[in-house]
């Protein structure tokens, strides 16, 4: 590795799937990182998605992104962006096809370059590393990548670049993942329909249902998917996962136990959000509505319900329709992000019911795309309807908001399992949405005792986050690591550099954008975020990285595909992902930056772990789901083995609980975005699994708290503020915050139902309606007749929200969201601070669903859990806090090795 002279500065490239729940934290760990100790960081990114670098000016980052969702560096400046090849075509990044865009990529960036004109990964990388010397820039440390890079490790690998992997999901998630060879080898997986709401009994507390499993998935490609996660992990130098010690010491001590004491280190570093200094913003290229956070300060405090599926879940027309009527039925203020591409097939006003204007005229505010954070921390926010990915359910826990829990894909219903039955801070909206449940769902956790339970629980939550964050937390501790690790691997006092690499997804890439954040600047490390031009991030949101991006080679099978890519060498004008990562490397020396210690690679980017240690960079991992998560992953082999899939062995999952992926090498570790009271069990059988074989598993979440940045979201939309003024008009724990992620969609049935739902609850609501939430399209028409009228002055709709800042609100007292089964089944069964919508949705049960989270003695009892769990985040991230403690002792000392 290049040299980078006497001007003891260090760099460290990160890599993320090109994805808003990846993306988002790993800026969240390069802004975490970044300026600790002289550290820069290096953000590389697809096309695909890519990161907008302008929202982060303030690191000294390189950011590897791919075309595919590509980041907008103009909104970070203080980040370095690059753009990798990614592979994607037009039609495979249309679709919603995650696992095959995954495949592709890591495809692309272990592919060959074609042509001088397109240069692979590799050479992109090795370009990166090269310039190092010649810009003054300080020699590139490690990479770190999102854990489904595969492909990115490999490449870097090549180069001599140690890789760090961030994990932006669960520890339980992770556990999960490490463990699905034994899930199938034990017959768990695939499911069989009987046994759904049996237990896991080697995932206590998963049921089979609560497991990653579609029947409309291919089992052997998400097999690979994961395997390759699994692989990645195994593979890096360390693991950083996006959760903190309080809340799931038992699944971090799992992924110890799993990875083993020849793993380098596993950092609980979370919650990223929360340890990075950045403001990441939305990876989407939709905007937050900043106008919900006027709007949020007119209601009463905790009086409001968020509405937010993510950047993923859609809902068919009658879907949406429930959830319209739902939310103005319950009576309840509510703020309602509602995506273009919410509704399936197009959303406009007809979508929505007749009169639905009139009737939440004053409570009720629908807009595209909302200030998630900034939300979720308003005083009016007293609830969130969410799809339950472990960035939404991470940043609701980190400011006290219990949830209703409506898990559609991935770790969704594993991290609802958890929300709901281990830490007790919100329910599953269960079956089809029907305005009737919506409508009781809302007034359950807004209105009723049991809200009002899982209301005080979260808030106990809250408090743990805090002291995680706190000077000595547990997160500070794991962040301090990475930086200590980075710095250490270029000599005394030398600054180093950080690659990472987020999946191109907006719940990876804000992980990985908020442990950039969180390891920028600490210690004199410089973070660079590789990404693909999928999903792209926007360099100007976070201009204090350096944003490069990667090959992400996205046809039609879209995840096996991104790995490839990853791995493959270029065969044509474009360098292959190995190029773009050498280039990246070796330009270290030669532009006076600190050298790459490590890559920090999301933990399905197993394409990028191969590069990378084809090139010499150590990986660490990062997991952005939760242990449980990750536990499950560890398990199915075991799951499959064992008849389980296609869809039993994981308490409390049940079969349909379960999902596919087996995909990082944990090469130096790997950071889990949880905190280690929040998942004690899952952490301990995470520690067991991985074994000897991995180095550390470090709890340093949750990410979004360690994170000093203001990362955002990776979405095109913006968060709409104006939410977060509407949240401070409404009463204390009021509101019923709807939100589904970025990539749960609804059909319009679906959408219908739940706005019925709402509608009927009498609570008031904020409701995240995404442009893509509803398949095909939204717009107005498939809200029901009188919608606005029923639920005026009590309702809020916006296209996306800032969920942080609701969830932190006062007024906030419930959140229903999709994230996942496995989540779902947590939130449920061992956090309790949640309960599942089960079934289709259907207005009815969507309404009583909000008024026992909302209203009801059960839902007072989801809430006051869920203080518990927040007070257990407030000390996970204080000084001495677990995932201080993570972040600072292991993370900074991983990434300073090479």
């Amino acid at each position: 590795m290049a040299s980078n002279g006497g001007h003891g500065q260090r760099r460290v490239l990160v890599l993320s799937l090109p994805f808003e729940g990846h993306i988002n934290p790993m800026l969240q760990l390069a802004g975490a990182l970044h300026g600790r100790g002289g550290l820069s960081v290096t953000v590389l990114h697809t096309r695909f998605n890519a990161l907008d670098p302008s929202c982060n000016p303030e690191l000294s980052v390189t950011v590897l992104h791919t075309r595919f969702n590509a980041l907008d560096a103009s909104r970070h400046p203080d980040l370095a962006f690059v753009e990798v090849p990614d592979g994607l075509t037009a039609e495979l990044a249309a679709s919603s096809n995650v696992t095959r865009i995954i495949l592709a990529i890591n495809a692309a960036m272990e592919g060959e370059s074609a042509s001088p004109s397109s240069p692979s990964f590799r050479d992109v990388l090795a370009s990166v590393v090269a310039a190092d010397g010649d810009e003054g820039r300080p020699p590139a440390a490690c990479l770190i990548i999102d854990s489904n890079l595969r492909g990115a490790q490999k490449a870097a690998a090549g180069l001599g670049l140690p890789t760090l992997v961030l994990r932006t999901g669960s520890a339980a998630c992770l556990g999960c993942y490490l463990a699905y060879p034994t899930l199938i080898e034990k017959g768990y997986l695939p499911p069989k329909e009987s046994q759904l709401y049996e237990p896991v009994k080697e995932l206590p507390p998963l049921r089979i249902r609560d497991l990653f499993y579609s029947k409309d998935a291919n089992l052997e490609m998400v097999s690979e998917v994961l395997a390759k996660i699994t692989e990645t992990v195994r593979n890096s130098m360390g693991v950083v996962i996006n959760t903190f010690d309080d809340l799931e010491p038992a699944e971090l001590k799992k992924i110890h136990n799993e990875l083993g004491d020849k793993f380098t280190v596993v950092l609980a570093a979370g919650p990223l959000h929360k340890l990075s200094s950045m403001h990441i913003g939305s990876s989407l290229k939709l905007r937050p509505d900043q106008r919900c956070i006027e709007w949020l300060d007119t209601q009463a405090t905790q009086s409001v319900l968020y509405v937010s599926f993510g950047s993923l879940v859609s809902l068919d027309s009658d879907e949406f329709l429930e959830v319209a009527c739902g939310l103005e039925r319950s009576g309840q203020p509510f703020l309602w992000v509602v995506r273009p591409d919410l509704v399936r097939g197009g959303f406009d006003k007809a979508c929505l019911p007749d009169g639905f204007e009139r009737a939440v005229e004053g409570r009720g505010k629908v807009i595209q795309w909302a200030p998630q954070q900034e939300v979720l921390a308003h005083h009016a926010i007293g609830g969130f309807w969410t799809h339950n990915g472990w960035n939404s359910t991470l940043e609701s826990i980190s400011e006290g908001v219990p949830m209703i829990c409506r898990p559609q894909l991935a770790d969704q219903p594993l991290n609802t399992r958890y929300m709901e039955a281990v830490w007790g801070v919100g329910f599953e909206l269960e079956g089809k949405l029907e305005r009737g449940k919506i409508e009781k769902s809302i007034r359950k956790l807004m209105v009723e005792k049991e809200g009002a339970g899982m209301r005080e629980r979260a808030k106990k939550l809250k408090n743990k986050v805090e002291g995680c964050l706190k000077n000595g937390g547990s997160s500070q501790i794991a962040i301090d690591s990475v930086d200590g690790g980075v710095r250490r691997g270029g000599g005394c006092g030398e600054r180093r550099r950080v690659l990472v690499f987020p999946l191109p997804f907006q719940g990876h890439i804000n992980p990985m954008l908020h442990l950039a954040g969180t390891l920028h600047g600490r210690g004199g490390i410089s973070v660079t975020v590789l990404h693909t031009r999928f999903n792209a991030p926007d360099p100007s949101c976070n201009p204090e990285l350096a944003f490069v991006e990667v090959p992400d080679g996205i046809p039609a099978d879209i995840i096996p595909i991104l790995n490839a890519a990853i791995e493959g060498v270029s065969l044509s004008s474009s360098p292959s992902f190995r190029d773009v990562l050498a280039s990246v490397v070796a330009a270290d020396a030669d532009e006076g930056q600190p050298a790459a210690s490590c890559l920090i690679i999301d933990s399905n980017l197993r394409g990028a772990q191969k590069v990378a240690t084809g090139i010499g960079i150590p990986t660490l991992v990062l997991r952005t789901g939760s242990a449980a998560s990750l536990g499950c992953y560890i398990a199915y082999p075991t799951l499959i083995e064992k008849g389980y899939l296609p869809r039993k062995e994981l308490p409390p999952l049940r079969v349909r609980d379960l999902f596919y992926s087996n995909n990082a090498n944990f090469e130096i570790g790997v950071v889990i975005n949880t905190f280690d009271e929040l998942e004690p069990v899952e952490l301990k059988k995470i520690h067991r699994e991985l074994g000897d074989n991995i180095a550390i598993v470090l709890v340093a979440g949750p990410l979004h708290k360690l994170c000093p940045m203001n990362v955002g979201s990776s979405l095109n939309l913006r968060t709409d503020g104006s939410c977060i003024k509407w949240l401070d008009k409404q009463a204390m724990e009021s509101v019923m915050y709807v939100s589904f992620g970025s990539l749960a969609s609804l059909d319009s049935d679906e959408f219908l139902e739940v706005a019925c739902g709402l509608e009927s609850s009498g609570q008031p609501f904020l409701w995240v309606v995404r442009p893509n939430l509803v398949r095909g399209g939204f717009d107005n028409s498939y809200l029901p007749d009188g919608f606005e009228c029923a639920v005026e002055g009590r309702c809020k709709v916006i296209e996306w929200a800032p969920q942080q800042e609701v969830l932190a609100h006062r007024a906030v007292g419930g959140l229903p969201t999709v994230d996942q089964m496995l989540n779902a089944r947590y939130v449920e069964e061992v956090w309790g601070v949640g309960f599942e919508l089960e079934g289709k949705l259907e207005r009815d049960k969507i309404k009583k669903a909000v008024r026992k989270l909302v209203v009801e003695k059960e839902g007072a009892e989801m809430r006051r859990r869920a203080k518990e769990l927040n007070i257990k985040v407030e000390r996970c991230f204080r000084k001495g806090g677990s995932s201080e403690i993570a972040i600072d002792n292991e993370l900074m000392r991983r990434t300073q090795s090479e």
